[in-house]
């Protein structure tokens, strides 16, 4: 019989998010490492998942890990002062990191001064209702959506020209802008809060990644109406991240328990990386800047070696540290810093990263 429903609590980590942002990683690793493909190539497929898709899908489950690690003081209601200050340590250690990781010169952009921004604009928002958080993200995504694609295409735009136009990039028009970042996350921080572990929440959310793909998809390959491709990318990338946390969750949660068992198992080493991205995610822009050669006259990290390197390895470190440690280095030290996690000789406080 499939097992029952579950209502995830602070205290259980959800081996498909960490799956789901594992597999998230591993699209980075080959936005940034895979040499161009041909046209025709049978990797076009992966090339085409690796695009945007990832990015959005790394933040939908930010906002989902969010929801668990703030579960006990949203559903107390007691508390809220400290996780709130925990997770604004949390957020400035992150960017830190991020600029440190900069300063090493890799080719690829660093992801996480964005992430810990909007970690920073989240902290107002974190204890709303899950209805007014889906629909406040929902509206702000394709308001957003829509202001980046339309600022970012205005003629002789520079964002490197002045402050505010440094801002807007950070906010709107950047690689990662935080102003889109922000909604996704709230919509996964209402998943967490609506019980992601409920059929009906997981189904309604895959249901509606689907309808998103089937609408958006087409436009953002074929649509000639200005702005509207790049909105549409954005709205469909978003659209596969909720089916593949849908489709994860359904697989190793709703189905029967022996198979469930078995694709825990399998998925192990994906859900490993994901529970400790930050480290993962740091390890290979060390790895990626310290592999930096030039090809036919031009610096590059493209290699297949190292894109596999990375991948392989950090599924193997992953596991092999969580299975014999528990939480990633950089997630422990994080988590020390920010009170969240205590010493061993002092009293933990329960979390779920």
């Amino acid at each position: 019989m499939p097992r029952a429903e579950e209502t995830v609590t602070p205290r259980r980590r959800d081996s498909a998010v960490d799956a789901a942002r594992g597999l998230a990683l591993l699209g980075m690793f080959f936005a940034h490492a895979a040499p161009g493909l041909p046209l025709g190539s049978p990797f076009e497929i992966v090339a085409w998942a690796s695009e945007e898709k990832p990015r959005l899908l790394f933040a939908l489950t930010a906002g989902i890990g969010l929801g668990y690690l703030t579960m006990s003081a949203w559903r107390a209601g007691a508390g809220r002062g400290r996780v709130r200050g925990q997770l604004a340590i949390r957020a400035v250690l992150v960017i830190l990191i991020g600029l440190g990781l900069t300063a090493l010169g890799p080719l690829l952009y660093v992801v996480l001064e964005e992430y810990g921004v909007a970690f920073i604009v989240l902290i107002p928002f974190l204890f709303l209702p899950a209805s007014v958080l889906l629909t406040l993200g929902i509206g702000l995504l394709v308001v957003a959506s829509i202001g980046s694609a339309v600022f970012s295409g205005r003629p002789g735009f520079d964002p490197d020209a002045s402050i505010a136009g440094w801002i807007g990039d950070l906010l709107l028009t950047g690689v990662y802008p935080v102003l889109i970042w922000v909604p996704i996350m709230m919509i996964g921080l209402a998943l967490a809060r609506l019980g992601l572990h409920r059929r009906r929440v997981a189904y309604t959310a895959g249901a509606a990644g689907i309808a998103g793909i089937a609408v958006f998809e087409p436009l953002a390959q074929h649509s000639t109406a200005l702005y509207v491709p790049l909105v549409a990318q954005t709205l469909s990338a978003f659209s596969v991240g909720l089916v593949v946390v849908a489709a994860l969750t359904a697989i190793i949660t709703f189905t029967p328990e022996r198979v469930g068992g078995v694709a825990n198992a399998v998925l192990s080493p994906l859900a490993a990386a994901g529970s400790m991205p930050l480290t993962i995610y740091s390890a290979h822009v060390v790895v990626l800047a310290a592999t930096i050669h030039e090809e036919n006259g031009y610096l590059t990290d493209d290699s297949w070696p190292v894109l596999i390197g990375i991948s392989v390895g950090s599924l193997v470190f992953a596991w092999t540290w969580r299975r014999f440690i528990g939480r990633g280095p950089l997630e422990w030290l994080i988590g020390v810093a920010s009170g969240r996690v205590r010493m061993p000789w002092r009293r933990a406080t329960p979390a779920v990263d």
